[in-house]
């Protein structure tokens, strides 16, 4: 069976070129175009798709809105995004609304089908230009969630930050402008945050778990 694809894009020339380029592949059929997403989970309904082609920027209701109401509604449904903006907002948007692919509009005719049929098949995709900056984020995220589990606090990020660059208690007191003994019982207490005994224990540690 062919797979259903809807194309919702406000632009009727991007509508077309989509529908023209993924027409050409046996495997593809073009369901239905809409040109925007106000009523478009009664028009889904209708047409059933296997996926649909989301635009973001959109009159009335915007892409990412839709799709986060689309896969409330119809779990089974894929969507991919297909878009010009690269922007965290709305790439990090558009997978937080459930998006299974992100697809920018300058990407390759090959991408393109291989996305629609990548997602088709249950798996997610994204676009290579995005892929560092989704890791980088990801990254950032597991950071804090680590940070917070642990109750490690900014200054206890930098005073572990300082001992990995070799700062003894000293040169860490005036860089933040404490005492030493201030220092020693931040130290004894980032220690037990870590459950370590000792600062190459602690600055191991820290590295382990992603905090510096």
């Amino acid at each position: 069976m062919p797979i259903r694809v809807m194309i919702v894009d406000d632009h009727l020339l991007v509508r077309r070129g989509v529908s023209s380029l993924l027409s050409m592949c046996d495997d593809v059929e073009i369901v239905a175009e809409a040109e925007h997403a106000v009523g478009l989970l009664a028009k889904v309904q209708a047409v059933q798709p296997d996926v649909v082609l989301m635009d973001i920027r959109m009159p009335g209701i915007e892409g990412i809105q839709a799709t986060r109401q689309l896969l409330k509604a119809l779990p089974d449904l894929r969507v991919i995004i297909l878009t010009t903006y690269d922007d965290d907002e709305h790439i990090f948007g558009a997978l937080r609304a459930g998006a299974h692919a992100i697809l920018l509009k300058n990407s390759s005719y090959d991408q393109l089908v291989d996305t629609v049929r990548t997602v088709a098949q249950g798996k997610s995709y994204l676009a290579p230009d995005l892929v560092d900056r989704v890791r980088t984020q990801f990254a950032a995220l597991s950071k804090i969630a680590v940070r917070t589990e642990l109750g490690i606090t900014e200054l206890e990020l930098e005073i572990i930050t300082l001992m990995a660059e070799g700062a003894s208690n000293r040169e860490i007191a005036e860089a933040l402008h404490w005492s030493e003994s201030t220092v020693k019982r931040k130290i004894e207490n980032v220690f037990g945050k870590l459950q370590v005994t000792n600062r190459i224990q602690a600055v191991a540690e820290a590295i382990r778990l992603g905090l510096i």
